[in-house]
């Protein structure tokens, strides 16, 4: 992997547990918001590396993330 992939896999990586303890902690929209661009950098790195068993993870957590924004959004 290159330098620039590994920099974009670190920074989904924070930015997904970043979104986890903000969701955690009832900060809802910005949480939900942190989860879904780690799970956007996830699915490139997946793509790059070929690895769709983590694409499909990363595709269902986009989902369910975006699911939780509507929810959010229609209370």
């Amino acid at each position: 992997m290159t330098r620039k992939n590994k920099l974009i896999s670190w920074i989904g990586t924070v930015l997904c547990l970043v979104g986890a303890f903000l969701v955690a902690n009832m900060f809802f929209l910005i949480g939900y918001v942190f989860f879904a661009i780690g799970a956007i950098t996830w699915i490139y790195i997946s793509r790059i590396q070929k690895n769709d068993a983590l694409m499909f993870q990363e595709i269902c957590f986009l989902m369910a993330n975006i699911n939780g924004l509507f929810t959010y959004w229609n209370f």
